[in-house]
């Protein structure tokens, strides 16, 4: 065995463990049932690759699992990433309230407060800039206003790139062409976001700042390996 530490899952669990661990100087190996996926290879066709089956994965091996029951169904990604290729990117921190009780008196607000912040730099988390509101946010803020609640209306922070210069009022301006190209702190090439509404399915100008695009290519930076289509199914 040539490995210190074995990850099982490359979420934001997995992803990050392996990263610190990779960082502190341990040989590290990240074990992922799910593929690497990019704008490359993302499902689009109804043909394409969409759901993971766990009973025949040889077969059936997409990037979204769904667990149907009768009162609330589960999506799990299965990917190099993990959930963060199907979530809507929303990075928000838990309020100081949420702290009052049920938590052991260790874990505070303040005490996680530098990890939020840690994550944040990490992923880039940014808000949308004012001149970019989408049709939906400006609905929600008039709704919040005419109901006597617009204190409690607030824009929450999301991991995607945004280009303070892009507009609506340009022409064409949801062409990926629109999109401005960079290199993150990791040595990945992304785009900023133009608005295409694709989040969930795949960023066509890779503005989304997934776990594939930060925590995992800097854990691959420090040396640990990443296995991708790589089942785990019991631990001896």
């Amino acid at each position: 065995m040539s490995f210190d530490v074995i990850v099982i899952g490359s979420g934001f669990g997995g992803a990050i463990t392996g990263c610190r661990l990779a960082e502190g100087g341990y040989k590290v190996l990240i074990l992922e049932r799910g593929r690497r996926w990019n704008k490359s290879n993302y499902p689009r066709k109804l043909s394409d690759r969409w759901i993971w089956n766990h009973n025949h994965p040889e077969k059936e091996n997409g990037w979204l699992e769904l667990h149907v029951f009768s009162g609330v169904t589960v999506a799990q990604g299965a990917a190099v990433g993990g959930g963060s290729l199907i979530y809507t990117n929303i990075s928000c921190e838990a309020p100081e309230s949420a702290f009052k009780q049920g938590w052991p008196k260790e874990i505070t607000y303040g005490e996680l407060k530098p990890y939020y912040d840690a994550v944040k730099r990490f992923m880039n988390v940014q808000e949308v800039p004012d001149n970019q509101w989408t049709a939906r946010m400006k609905l929600m803020k008039d709704g919040a206003d005419k109901i006597g609640a617009s204190k409690r209306f607030r824009k929450l922070e999301l991991a995607v790139s945004f280009d303070e210069n892009w507009t609506y009022d340009q022409e064409d301006p949801h062409n990926p062409d629109k999109s401005e190209r960079f290199t993150n702190a990791q040595g990945k090439e992304q785009g900023t976001c133009v608005h295409l509404g694709n989040c969930d399915i795949g960023c066509d100008v890779d503005a989304r700042n997934t776990l594939d695009l930060n925590y995992i290519p800097a854990a691959e930076n420090k040396g640990a390996e990443v296995r991708e289509l790589t089942l785990v199914t019991n631990i001896e």
